[in-house]
């Protein structure tokens, strides 16, 4: 029990316990205490675990130690974003971090003022939306979009008063962004080749479309597709039935470029269909 604790009578001056001071600085409660016990503010004989009171006046001196950094808790609600974005852009290089997992005030300050140098004139337009709202819309990560802007490839405005992610950019441009799949699943490779996925699967066992274990690899998928295409798609571009498409074909000694009973789907090579083709 504190000596000052209110108890018969007795009437207790402000105190603060550590995790309340934690929350003040934004750290978490192993630095916190870290720091108080180099500023001497923990009481003698004080145990990890157990609670204890803090004099706030003693905390005037520990605060000056630790303007220099902050939490990453603490830097994302400076920002208007989450955690996990703020950790994002420090993996990215857009925020660094110390040693001891904070986050440099300097170097988040510096981050602020670059973002502003690049905030354009004027009211944003229309089809703009907050940045946070836009990126999540269209699926590309917060620290891809800060880079693009600090690079001065996407344009974002801000009003005044309104935090860092409260600007506004337009879903154009964040969508651009959007990295191409390195590779797609059989499923949607058979959805995007017409084909069922058991072919699409057989193809890939046979190494005719590449790709890691069972993935359909995106540059293997465009080739194929530039060289072949499935009957059934074909009949209908040219608007045949594909069984009367298939017999047409076959009578005139084209087959297909795979074995119907491995693949059991007619799949043409392109550079011989146009010779077919309906006047």
């Amino acid at each position: 029990m504190s000596r000052d604790e209110a108890r018969l009578g007795n009437t207790a001056p402000p105190t603060m316990c550590i995790k309340q001071v934690a929350s003040e600085w934004g750290l978490g409660y192993e630095r916190t205490r870290a720091l108080l016990n180099m500023a001497g503010a923990i009481p003698p004989g004080s145990r990890a675990g157990v609670a204890f009171t803090i004099d706030p006046l003693a905390l005037k001196s520990v605060n000056l130690r630790n303007t220099s950094c902050i939490s990453v808790k603490a830097a994302a609600a400076r920002l208007g974003t989450g955690a996990k974005q703020v950790r994002d852009m420090i993996a990215g290089g857009i925020i660094a971090q110390n040693s001891d997992g904070s986050v440099c005030i300097t170097a988040l300050t510096s981050f602020e003022n670059a973002f502003a140098s690049k905030v354009q004139p004027g009211v944003a337009p229309n089809d703009a939306a907050p940045i946070g709202k836009a990126t999540v819309a269209n699926a590309v990560p917060l620290q891809r979009v800060c880079k693009a802007i600090l690079e001065g490839d996407v344009p974002v405005w801000r009003d005044a008063g309104s935090q860092m992610f409260g600007a506004m950019v337009r879903g154009a441009d964040v969508r651009n962004l959007r990295r191409p799949k390195a590779d797609y699943s059989v499923e949607r490779a058979s959805q995007m080749l017409e084909l069922h996925p058991d072919c699409v699967r057989a193809l890939h066992r046979d190494g005719i479309i590449p790709g890691p274990k069972a993935r359909i690899s995106a540059e293997g998928l465009a080739n194929f597709k530039l060289k072949f295409i499935a009957a059934s798609q074909w009949a209908r571009s040219v608007g045949r039935k594909p069984r009367g498409a298939a017999r047409d074909l076959a009578k005139d000694g084209l087959v297909p470029a795979f074995a119907l009973k491995t693949y059991r789907q007619a799949i043409y090579r392109r550079c011989d269909l146009p010779a077919f083709l309906p006047n």
